[in-house]
């Protein structure tokens, strides 16, 4: 049986010029592809209609900051080098993708793939939108139990404003179901682990907390170190990566105090009216080792966290969105940050910053103890806990 090639697809986010998106998936992608060497791995080229109508899916995404007209240059150059770098290695086309809110249409076009397995995941694509919710729709990554694949759910997340009370009965039986058809449910976090649970506490025994795949992805810094050349980036200059709004309490100020001690700034966010270097047109190769310039990153992005503490950079995470924060207060942020031991230190949400010289403080104790070897020793783990769940999944269809 582990000679027979099998047709495995991957349903997960892509395609919405984001770089954690892209990596997920891309990591996921080539953990699948080791882990089954003789079987036909692909990407699921599909999204949502309501999602790629949100992220410029087949088309030039635009808002009001894009007409600016030195960020639209670096805007379409940015999107250019996203699009070419996912075809080329996650061999997809998003132009050609298949796009449906409906449910029953998009399993009737998972069905007509004949894949053997699906494998669902990474990132929060467990997560119901108000369309989800308005028209008592789930996401297809929920899949159907009468689908004829064998389904897994890989580091899956549910994120983090949904609860099972806030759903109704149809609904919650239905995801029963969905839940009935998987043969092993890897979730990556408490809070997904918990919701599954509470609706389905007979699936326990196939439910497992799974770290994120980008653990398992090995960095080519040689993308980031070209880039930084024809940047111009001065090699002997300590630099923040700053990927925060610079109007969120205290970030400003710490910034600025920095700046005041020789530090330059980079951020690629857009323009910033704190930036000495914009990495606005970055794409995702040269960003996953952007980091291990840094000196310290400050940032809101789950992704960029990781690939900060991958790379060895100090990291400071600020949650200020209200709708990524559960009612316990709880995060895919801070659940990171916590497993790594700096939920104490080197994160906050924006309804706890009541000071505006945390951010300062903590920039400063991070500097001064980075605690590399921990961090480390933390990433091996999450690598091989990671590759240990995939090992389960090759057993499972080798029999």
């Amino acid at each position: 049986m582990m000679n027979q090639q099998k047709k495995i697809g991957i349903l997960t986010y892509t395609s919405n010029f984001n770089y954690g998106t892209f990596f997920q998936a891309y990591a996921t992608l080539s953990a699948v592809r080791r882990h089954f060497p003789n079987s036909n791995v692909e990407m699921v080229n599909y999204n949502s209609k309501s999602k790629s109508q949100q992220v410029g899916y087949n088309k030039l995404n635009l808002v009001r900051r894009h007409i600016y007209p030195p960020y639209l240059i670096k805007h379409l150059s940015k999107q250019s080098r996203y699009r070419a770098t996912e075809k080329r290695l996650l061999e997809m086309d998003a132009a050609k993708a298949k796009i449906a809110d409906s449910y029953l249409e998009s399993a009737d076009y998972l069905s007509m793939q004949q894949y053997d397995l699906i494998i669902v995941g990474s990132d929060t694509v467990l997560n119901f939108y108000d369309w989800n919710l308005r028209q008592q729709e789930l996401p297809i990554y929920w899949l159907p139990q009468s689908l004829n694949a064998r389904k897994v759910m890989v580091s899956s997340s549910i994120g983090t404003a949904l609860d099972v009370d806030t759903l109704d009965q149809m609904t919650q039986q239905a995801l029963r179901n969905s839940i009935e058809g998987f043969s092993m449910l890897g979730v990556r976090d408490e809070i997904t682990r918990d919701f599954i649970y509470e609706l389905a506490p007979q699936a326990e025994s196939k439910l497992n907390v799974i770290p994120d795949p980008t653990f398992s992805y090995t960095i080519d810094n040689s993308y980031s170190e070209s880039y930084l050349e024809r940047k111009g980036v001065n090699p002997d200059v300590s630099i923040i990566g700053l990927d925060l709004p610079a109007n969120l309490i205290g970030v400003e100020d710490a910034v600025k105090h920095l700046k005041s001690r020789g530090f330059a700034v980079a951020s690629w966010r857009g323009i910033s009216k704190l930036a000495d270097y914009d990495f606005s047109d970055i794409g995702p190769l040269e960003w996953s080792g952007i980091f291990k310039r840094f000196d310290i990153t400050l940032t809101n992005r789950f992704h960029a966290s990781i690939f900060s503490l991958k790379n060895g950079t100090p990291v400071i995470t600020i949650d200020y969105k209200a709708n990524r924060i559960s009612r316990s207060k709880r995060s895919k942020s801070s659940m990171l940050m916590d497993s790594f031991g700096l939920t104490d230190t080197n994160y906050r949400n924006i309804d706890d910053i009541t000071d505006a010289s945390w951010v300062l403080k903590a920039v400063q104790a991070a500097l001064d103890e980075p605690r590399t070897a921990e961090i480390e020793s933390s990433i091996l783990r999450k690598k091989s806990d990671y590759d240990s769940y995939l090992s389960q999944i090759t057993n499972l269809f080798s029999t």
